[in-house]
């Protein structure tokens, strides 16, 4: 039981992050900011010989790597400005 309750809580929580990024979109700059590109070395390094805490892993892969993404909400073709259908 308290698998199913750690897998429900890392999806409630990547849920929770997927849905703030996306709200946020709209928002952001179009390019990151070289302080947070700069950051993305704290990914770097050796694999873990261990497993590690998922959820620890994805807090760091959103808090570390989501700012320095370059977000595009629509779709290619709704970019060019050519309809959809």
């Amino acid at each position: 039981m308290r698998k199913a309750n750690s897998i429900e809580a890392l999806l409630s929580d990547a849920f929770q992050r997927s849905s703030r990024y996306l709200q946020n979109a709209q928002s952001r700059r179009v390019s990151p900011r070289l302080t947070d590109v700069e950051r993305l070395v704290e990914l770097g390094g050796a694999l873990a010989e261990q497993p590690s805490d998922p959820q620890h892993v994805l807090a760091l892969l959103d808090d570390i790597g989501s700012p320095a993404t370059v977000i595009k909400a629509s779709s290619r073709r709704q970019a060019r400005g050519t309809s959809a259908s």
